[in-house]
């Protein structure tokens, strides 16, 4: 056994005594629940009714104190001891042995961990229900609570060669419950949560969660910056609690005796968002939450996420949220506990498999987009100055004005005056000057002109969201969606033609929907533009990150914006060319980059495409114009304006859809809507796609809405897939993208190039020949009755013979094997309590299928990271 393996066996001691600070934040008010006088306590007798000594793990209570010990490995154990008396640390000691010695060696000693509960306000009007991601939970009040601990019951429970201890209560303002430590013998970490509830309507909730050290204060900290770069430092330098932005979501404290780390379950913990930025999840240093809070050192949660769209986590009344965080106990250095840490998720890379390669899908980068602004803009200079570099003072409304508002003559005294730029603060790539919360914002601004132009006049905008701008009181551009770089537009011959030596006017008008908002404009003289590629653009951050994941394949979702789908066939065929271009250019022997598109257009809802080839296609269809033109360079163009254009159009080019986010987002109500419907029931359709989304810490997996959708799909008949996806946004190496990846897992025998087509792929997807994971737990292999996914099985007698084969690197804690009948679905649980840290086995299932018309099967480990594999159809002989 490796030396994580001893170690990572003993630490997963997760001490999180819930001793929560409260961090007070601008716009939110904290409420702390301080400890009632100590009583006369009355002494806590454990209780071992559940318990088997037999498991392993020894258990044995001293009076106030509880001992618990584990093997690491066959060389070494480890023992936490707990303190059940109330005005003392919850967490008493932390020590490492060797088996056969006769004492422990002590880490430190006198730890408390602490528990902080954000709680808001859920919006369950829009959808009606909690399947909600269009919540922006930081605009709205909320209350920080540090919960409180009160020992009046400690119990120890065991299967199989884990034990879990239970101490309560714990109360952190409307959640109250109890903590709970998981350990896993033969492996070196602790599970520890606040599993707490609330009957409290409509909450959506974040924690923070650490230790602070009231008896051994570390030598120094240590983590990974974003970049992967090894730091550290001293506690005696730090002034106040710091938060930190890491690479591999751990941090680790030294001590005299050995090493702390700790890390937050790694994808469960992180609610989705629009972008993977790295928000600093890591704290360090004294009064976190509170001025007199010692020392200490946690994971965290930036309440206002990526300033866009922030739905924190669901907490429906009387669930059981699993507030939890890994802790890792060695008696060697931070720098081992953190490379043990990092083992976990395969240091945040997927693990190669033979016969397999790995495909992820949904990547918003708007690489083309940028491209070509690169391309045609040059280098320009602003003579009516944005507010990037300097606050500019406009006049503006929040109010409808009357028609006549973007023209000279209108009289603009009564409006406000403000320095731009216009929004809130936060959002990405504004210069905020102003606040701007309402839905819509008009400005004017006048400019003086001592001559006319004689370069390239543009126009100079950053925009967040849909925006108009006017000169002199005609429209100059317009532009959908959001931007968060500065970039240049060019303005309509109509309006250059207003623009006079003497005064000028340069109004516009921003519409908001929702997630961050902003708004900036000037005006710039654009030189014309190189022909080289811009550095940034030579090799572009979301390329460095999907090649230092291992990925193989990844399929774009370029052009993600309202303006797409009203282009003309000149404008749509430069993107889509470039597109292509790019593409190719940026695939090598190692990342197959592929083209694809969420067009949202004609068939309801959103929705992704996939063709096995470049393909171009405009996505309206003006009356008169024909089906299929002809290009002179490009060939075929196809001209979509209806549902029957799209389906002809994928049967014509084998291409492929599927439903992006269904049943939240802008796909809710999407596939169910038009299940019935021939473009659906195709085989050019393909099914949903798989993410995390929304997140419940009630729930043992993640994903709940797509998988239940893939067992309702499979059940209306035709046969579906899901695909897993990730929809983000832009990606830079610095981000915290692996948190939110999941992949799909080929079965193919090697990657495709791109020059010549990549039908493999879509085939792949096709028949089912993939399963999903979040990384950590791997199908190599599956089949019921002998056939894999996507086949068909033949079934005798009402039987089912389920072979699996399975590779992880947390403990597991189930297999599931879920089938239908067309109507129903039937579960059968399969407990893999057995398991340790870093195996492989092959599992062997007998199901009764009797009326069963399809199986498939899920795998979850402790942190509730999972896979899960496609259907397979089931036939009676």
């Amino acid at each position: 056994m490796s030396l994580f393996q001893q170690i990572a066996s003993a630490a997963r001691h997760t001490l999180l005594t819930l001793v929560c600070c409260v961090a007070l934040t601008t716009g939110f008010r904290a409420t702390a629940q301080e400890p009632s006088a100590p009583a006369e306590q009355p002494p806590i007798q454990l209780d071992t009714t559940g318990y088997d000594t037999s498991c392993g793990i020894e258990v044995v209570q001293d009076g106030s104190l509880i001992r618990v010990t584990w093997p690491l490995a066959s060389d070494r154990r480890a023992q936490l001891t707990f303190d059940l008396t109330r005005d003392r640390p919850l967490l008493h000691s932390a020590a490492v042995s060797a088996q056969d010695a006769d004492s422990f060696q002590q880490i430190g000693k006198a730890f408390d961990p602490i528990v902080q509960v954000r709680v808001g306000d859920r919006d369950l009007q829009k959808r009606g229900s909690w399947t909600i991601f269009f919540d922006r939970m930081q605009r709205k009040p909320s209350e920080v609570f540090r919960a409180t601990i009160t020992q009046q019951s400690a119990t120890v429970t065991s299967n199989a060669q884990r034990v879990t201890l239970t101490i309560g209560n714990i109360t952190a303002g409307p959640f109250q419950g109890h903590l709970r430590w998981t350990f896993y013998a033969g492996n070196a970490f602790v599970l520890q949560e606040a599993v707490m509830k609330t009957d409290r309507q409509r909450t959506a909730y974040l924690y923070d969660t650490g230790l602070v050290c009231r008896g051994t204060t570390p030598r120094t900290v240590a983590w990974r910056d974003a970049l992967g770069e090894p730091r550290s430092a001293r506690p005696d330098t730090f002034a106040e609690s710091t938060n930190v932005a890491v690479r591999g979501r751990a941090v680790a404290a030294q001590f005299p005796g050995g090493a702390i780390g700790m890390f937050p379950p790694p994808h469960r913990y992180f609610y989705p968002l629009d972008f993977c930025d790295n928000l600093k999840n890591v704290w360090m240093g004294p009064g976190f939450g509170t001025p007199k809070s010692p020392f200490g050192f946690g994971i965290r949660h930036d309440p206002s996420g990526d300033h866009r769209y922030v739905p924190w986590f669901n907490a429906p009344p009387d669930t059981e949220q699993e507030m939890g965080v890994f802790l890792i106990f060695s008696d060697g250095s931070t720098d081992q506990v953190l490379q043990d840490a990092a083992r976990l998720t395969r240091q945040d890379r997927f693990a190669k498999l033979p016969g397999h390669v790995t495909f992820t899908s949904h990547f918003h980068v708007e690489h083309t987009l940028d491209f070509l602004q690169h391309r045609e803009a040059g280098s320009f200079t602003e003579i009516v100055p944005s507010s990037r570099k300097q606050p500019q003072i406009w006049k503006y409304s929040l109010q409808r004005p009357a028609a006549d508002w973007t023209k000279p003559a209108f009289d603009d005294s009564q409006w406000k005056s403000g320095p731009g730029g216009f929004g809130t603060k936060g959002t990405r790539g504004l210069k905020f000057g102003t606040e701007w919360k309402t839905p819509d914002i008009w400005l004017r601004r006048s400019f003086t002109l001592t001559e006319m132009p004689q370069e390239t006049l543009r126009i100079v905008l950053q925009h967040d969201e849909d925006t108009e701008i006017y000169l002199n009181g005609v429209l100059a551009a317009q532009v959908t969606g959001f931007r968060p770089e500065y970039r240049d537009l060019p303005i309509r011959p109509e309006a250059m033609r207003t623009l006079r030596k003497g005064k000028n006017i340069l109004a516009a008008h921003c519409w908001n929907d929702g997630g961050g908002q902003g708004i900036d404009v000037g005006l710039g003289l654009v030189a014309p533009a190189g022909g080289s590629i811009p550095e940034p653009l030579q090799i572009p951050g979301f390329v460095k990150v999907f090649k230092r994941m291992g990925v193989d394949i990844v399929q774009l979702a370029e052009f993600h914006n309202g303006r797409t789908p009203k282009l003309g066939a000149r404008e749509r065929l430069e993107q889509l060319t470039t597109l292509h271009d790019e593409c190719l250019r940026l695939s090598d022997d190692q990342l197959l980059l592929l083209p694809g598109e969420e067009p949202n257009v004609h068939l309801g809802g959103h929705w992704i495409s996939f063709f096995p080839k470049p393909v171009y296609w405009v996505l309206n269809r003006p009356a008169g114009t024909p089906f299929v033109t002809s290009h002179p360079q490009l060939g075929r163009v196809y001209h979509v304006g209806s549902k029957a254009d799209v389906f002809r159009l994928l049967r014509e080019e084998n291409g492929f859809a599927w439903t992006a986010h269904p049943r939240i987002k802008g796909s809710s109500g999407f596939p169910d809507a038009y299940r019935d419907q021939l473009f659906y029931q195709s085989e050019n359709f393909l099914g949903g796609a798989w993410k995390a989304m929304p997140a419940d810490l009630s729930q043992p997996r993640l994903g709940s809405r797509v998988l239940d959708l893939l067992d309702d799909m499979s059940n209306w008949g035709s046969k579906k897939v899901a695909i897993g996806e990730v929809d983000v946004f832009q990606i830079e190496p610095e981000d915290e993208l692996y948190a939110h990846m999941n992949v799909n897992y080929l079965r193919l025998d090697k990657v495709p190039r791109f020059e010549t087509g990549w039908q493999p792929v879509l085939d792949a997807l096709r028949s089912g020949a993939f399963f999903v994971t979040t990384g950590e737990v791997l199908i190599p292999e599956f089949t019921v009755n002998g056939q894999a996914s996507g086949a068909n099985a033949v079934v005798k007698q009402g039987r089912a013979t389920v072979k699996l084969k399975l590779k992880w690197t947390f403990p597991l804690a189930y297999a599931e094997v879920i089938t239908g009948d067309g109507r129903d679905i039937r579960r059968q649980r399969i407990d893999l309590s057995q398991t340790k840290a870093f195996g492989d086995m092959p599992l062997q299932i007998e199901v009764d299928v009797t009326d069963q018309r399809w199986l498939r099967v899920e795998v979850w480990d402790i942190a509730t990271n999972g896979a899960f594999t496609q259907t397979v159809g089931l036939q009676s002989d």
